[in-house]
């Protein structure tokens, strides 16, 4: 892995959650930098290795927490608690603060150390991983440990609302709340600006025998009753076969799906 200088930026963190309890009921703390630590691994990645870092602090003081929504290049990695928690490539598993052992994941993208793809992967790792739970209330998304947790996928807040709205509006219209039977649960990636994923529907009971996903002679995955998949973007939701036929993908879009695809 290439040499890289420390840049300070929030990333996801699959202790959040932790963060999270606690900013429910009292201020987070923090003081000055000192020394850091690699507390879980996410996975590695080409040649890099990545992982959920915590800042160890001589003294504690008050500072205010706050919990951002990270993304990188547009694909949503997970949730951070500021200032004691983020997710780096690192080198070594712990060191002083400045040491350049580790960098921010939108530093990694942007020097190329992560690849698009390596991005999206971190995104799907970390929705593995024990996380905070989250609820929608309304248009405003609460974290808590409450059931109807939402899973993203590499997907923003907006993008997660849009599709089950649209979804909805499909099959469901007569429905005005957010249905957490209706699930994102592949991401397959970004093609003109639309994003290409599977929706399962819990709704349906019994979805049926699985059968092969074939559009534009590429077989891309199994579905059935319960499974589709479709096309997200300026243009609502619309069913990935209707968008091969518009023109909206292509072949090699369907090609590059059917490997982003995790059977």
């Amino acid at each position: 892995m290439k040499k890289f200088k420390v840049r300070i930026y929030a990333a996801a963190s699959v202790l959040a959650a932790i963060v999270l309890a606690v900013c429910l009921f009292a201020s987070c703390s923090s003081a000055s930098k000192t020394r850091w630590r690699i507390v879980s691994q996410v996975g590695t990645f080409g040649e890099n290795k990545v992982g959920v870092m915590v800042w160890q602090h001589d003294e504690m003081v008050g500072y205010p927490c706050v919990i951002n929504e990270v993304t990188v290049n547009g694909i949503f990695i997970g949730w951070t608690g500021t200032p004691q928690y983020d997710i780096v490539v690192y080198e070594k598993e712990e060191g002083e603060s400045g040491d350049g052992a580790f960098m921010y994941l939108q530093q990694a993208y942007d020097e190329g150390v992560l690849s698009d793809a390596d991005i999206l992967a971190v995104a799907r790792r970390m929705n593995e991983l024990d996380g905070p739970a989250v609820r929608f209330d309304g248009d405003n998304l609460v974290h808590c440990g409450l059931s109807g947790s939402v899973k993203f996928y590499g997907l923003t807040q907006e993008q997660v609302m849009g599709i089950n709205k649209a979804y909805s509006e499909i099959y469901y219209p007569q429905e005005t709340y957010y249905d957490y039977s209706i699930e994102v649960t592949q991401n397959l990636g970004t093609y003109g600006g639309n994003i290409a994923v599977q929706i399962y529907d819990g709704n349906i009971e019994d979805g049926g025998a699985k059968r092969d996903f074939t559009v534009g002679g590429v077989t891309i995955c199994e579905v059935n009753d319960a499974l589709s998949l479709w096309l997200y973007g300026e243009g609502g939701l619309v069913s990935l076969t209707e968008a091969y036929d518009e023109g909206l993908v292509s072949v090699a879009d369907m090609e590059k799906m059917a490997e982003l695809y995790i059977g």
